[in-house]
């Protein structure tokens, strides 16, 4: 029983922020009410919830299951090793992106869509929360005639050390940046570390970047920017 407390705890405390919470929702395909509920233990999670909430909060793993009730086992200790990473990306996304696609209002489908994808990519390309930021590139509209002649960063998603949103980091890329070169070409691109990519690339590394790749947002022959 104390250790159930602790880990109702411990839990506690980390969705005290609401956007935290709200992923963890997210991530256990629950309401942020339902979590609130096995913190004041007013229900009990099943223990593929528990198997969720490990996966989605990798960086506190050995604390929870440290923490979690002893009575369930070897069974569920496998079950957390087994459910560690998936590799297929579950029905559950396409259902989000179709649903936000057909119920929201049209000003709001790129922010909104696009939130679900990286959310989603940042869980299957970076599941341990190692360290990983994805964005959203787009080219910038041309005058009227004209051809594109930049392009911009407009929203991304990433886990520690980068912010988990970023949209205040607005930034604008030319052809000389793996971005650019991507979209110029229409073939995407993976440097695997920096050296390889000071040798052959158009590549300009910013704090912590120690590897990337780059692939063209397209639509027949036509590209609209690149997911980074």
């Amino acid at each position: 029983m104390e250790n159930l407390q602790q880990w109702r705890d411990f839990l506690g405390k980390i969705t005290k922020d609401p956007q935290e919470r709200q992923r963890i929702a997210n991530e256990l395909s629950v309401r942020p009410i339902t979590l609130m509920r096995w913190v004041s233990g007013e229900s009990n999670p099943r223990p593929h919830n528990l198997r969720l909430l490990i996966n989605a909060l990798p960086e506190y793993r050995q604390v929870f299951l440290e923490l979690i009730p002893e009575e369930l086992g070897h069974d569920f200790m496998q079950g957390v090793e087994e459910a560690s990473v998936s590799y297929e990306i579950p029905s559950i996304f396409y259902a989000r992106v179709l649903n936000a696609h057909c119920t929201l209002p049209k000003i709001l489908h790129f922010s909104s869509i696009c939130d679900v994808i990286l959310l989603q990519a940042l869980k299957q390309l970076d599941p341990n929360r190692i360290g990983m930021e994805v964005t959203v590139v787009q080219c910038m509209p041309p005058s009227q005639g004209d051809k594109v002649r930049s392009l911009r960063e407009s929203m991304g998603r990433g886990t520690p050390p980068w912010s988990r949103e970023l949209e205040q980091k607005t930034m604008f890329l030319g052809i000389e940046s793996l971005a650019g070169y991507v979209v110029s070409s229409g073939h995407s691109r993976a440097i695997q570390n920096r050296s390889e990519g000071e040798k052959f690339f158009p590549v300009e590394w910013v704090e912590w970047e120690e590897s990337a790749m780059a692939y063209p947002i397209m639509r027949s022959d036509h590209v609209a920017g690149c997911f980074l």
